[in-house]
């Protein structure tokens, strides 16, 4: 059992991994962090003081500009990941592979989550709960335990992970309601 003093997100985030943890600077040079993503540990709706923030994040803040576009995606892709602190990229070699981090809700739970970032950015990268599961009844999320934040025919190149990230906090928000109501999922949804 982890010491009252240490946040919930790095209990989540103590595994170690064979990915590099990496931060790429405006000129798009890749420098090495660490190998363990424990130090990820700050939140996107509670700071780690246990405090409530209100956020605002407009969509032009989680998607790339046309001239963006053309200029180094991975700095771009860096600036707007700094919207969620708890969240580093890793590689594997010379690729970007992933990106990890958790995210606390406004019920105080923790969830690790993995970007998996295959063919990036020109498919939707798959997103993988860390150190917990979907609750096999939930709705909107693929046999392969990862979670369904769009469909594939509705991601476009310009999207980020930031992007990925926003929705994947919309839809933890809504499966911690799922869980408590008699599993009604709150709003609309697709089917996929």
């Amino acid at each position: 059992m982890a010491d009252a003093t240490t946040h919930s997100s790095e209990r989540v985030l103590t595994n170690q991994t064979e990915e590099e943890v990496i931060e790429i600077d405006e000129n798009g040079v890749v420098h090495a962090v660490g190998y363990t993503p424990r130090e990820l540990k700050s939140t996107v709706l509670r700071d780690p003081e246990g405090e409530y923030a209100v956020i605002e994040i407009r969509s032009d803040q989680l998607t790339l500009t046309p001239t963006e576009l053309l200029g180094n995606r991975w700095a771009c892709e860096q600036q707007k990941l700094r919207m969620f602190p708890a969240f580093r990229f890793l590689s594997a070699g010379s690729s970007i592979v992933a990106a990890e981090g958790a995210l606390d809700t406004q019920c105080s739970n923790t969830y690790g989550l993995r970007i998996e970032l295959n063919n990036y950015p020109f498919s939707l990268p798959k997103i993988r709960p860390k150190g917990w599961q979907v609750h096999p009844s939930a709705p909107h999320h693929f046999n392969d335990g990862s979670i369904c934040v769009m469909r594939s025919d509705q991601w476009r190149r310009h999207f980020t992970v930031a992007l990925v990230i926003a929705k994947a906090a919309i839809w933890l928000g809504k499966y911690e309601i799922w869980k408590r109501n008699g599993n009604h999922w709150p709003g609309i949804g697709q089917s996929h």
